[in-house]
């Protein structure tokens, strides 16, 4: 059956996105990261819909593959990632802004850069004397 006389609603779609994500990986092991570091975002303006930020890996930008960091409530404007957090093979930091409904589906987010030096051409040289003690008189240099 076909109605006769249409009716109308008002629909409103907010675009509301983080801006300026920034992030700084000074945990040393590989695949991981945290370490007193934080991500930080610029909230939207205005802020209309959204209740919570995501913090999510992402493992390409088709949005597929994704593990959850951490979600923050509005308000916060950075969050601090845990010591020894898996990085894994995810190259991606997002965040998405949530609704109590919806989570966004064009988040903003930053490629990481995961920092893990390697310590080579140590040496060590002990002065003591003594066979499988380790004494006084140690020089080290790297």
């Amino acid at each position: 059956m076909t109605q006769s006389t249409p009716s109308a609603v008002n629909v409103t779609d907010l675009d509301e996105s983080v801006s300026n994500v920034r992030f700084e990986d000074y945990d040393l092991d590989a695949l991981d990261l945290g370490g007193g570091v934080w991500v930080n975002w610029t909230p939207p303006e205005p802020l209309e819909g959204t209740k919570y930020y995501s913090i999510q890996l992402v493992w390409d930008q088709t949005f597929d593959y994704r593990s959850v960091i951490s979600e923050v409530s509005v308000g916060e404007r950075h969050y601090e990632i845990p010591v020894d957090t898996y990085l894994g093979t995810f190259p991606y930091m997002y965040v998405y802004t949530k609704s109590s409904l919806l989570e966004q589906t064009t988040p903003v987010g930053i490629l990481i850069s995961d920092t893990a030096p390697e310590i080579t051409n140590i040496q060590f040289s002990d002065q003591d004397g003594m066979l499988l003690l380790i004494g006084v008189g140690r020089q080290y240099s790297y």
